[in-house]
C-alpha cells in the first residue's frame, strides 16, 4: 500500500479529495442497494448514515480551511505584530514629548 504522495503538498485538499472519493463510492453503493432493497433495509440505512456523516465531515473540513485562510488576514480586534509595535512606539513618543 502506497500512501498519498501529495499529502504534504496539498494539505487539506488531499483530505477533501479522499472524502469526495469515499462519498462517490458510498453513493454508488447506495444506488445499487436501493435498486434491490427498500429504504428500511439495514444496509441502505447504514449507507445513508455513512453518507450523512461524511458530508458533515466534509463541511467541517471546508469551514476549517476557510477559517484558516481568514486568520492570515488582519481581523478586527487583532492587529498584526508590526502595527502593534508602531502603535506602541507612537504612544511612547507621545508620552515622552
Amino acid at each position: 500500500m502506497g500512501g498519498s504522495p501529495k499529502a504534504s503538498e496539498s494539505g487539506q485538499q488531499t483530505g477533501l479529495g479522499d472524502i469526495d472519493k469515499q462519498l462517490d463510492q458510498l453513493k454508488a453503493q447506495l444506488a445499487d442497494l436501493t435498486s434491490h432493497y427498500t429504504d428500511k433495509y439495514p444496509d441502505v440505512r447504514k449507507t445513508r448514515e455513512q453518507i450523512a456523516l461524511l458530508e458533515a465531515t466534509r463541511k467541517r473540513v471546508v469551514a476549517d480551511t476557510n477559517s484558516g485562510a481568514n486568520n492570515n488576514s488582519s481581523t478586527p480586534g487583532r492587529l498584526p505584530r508590526r502595527r502593534s509595535i508602531r502603535r506602541a512606539q507612537r504612544c511612547w513618543n507621545w508620552k515622552a514629548s
